[in-house]
């Protein structure tokens, strides 16, 4: 079972594949979703205290 941040990572996921087939690598709302992301991520490694320098 997926905990709450890995869910919420894995839709995040899901949804800037979609936007990147749709639009291209390089449009806008691609990049704030590819951000969006990686926040997520960098949230789940503080959280598990492996925040990496």
């Amino acid at each position: 079972m997926m905990t709450g941040i890995l869910y919420q990572i894995e839709k995040e996921r899901q949804q800037l594949h979609k936007l990147q087939s749709l639009f291209g690598m390089r449009d806008e709302c691609v990049l704030i979703q590819s951000m969006r992301l990686d926040e997520l991520i960098n949230q789940y490694y503080r959280e598990k205290g492996l925040e990496q320098s």
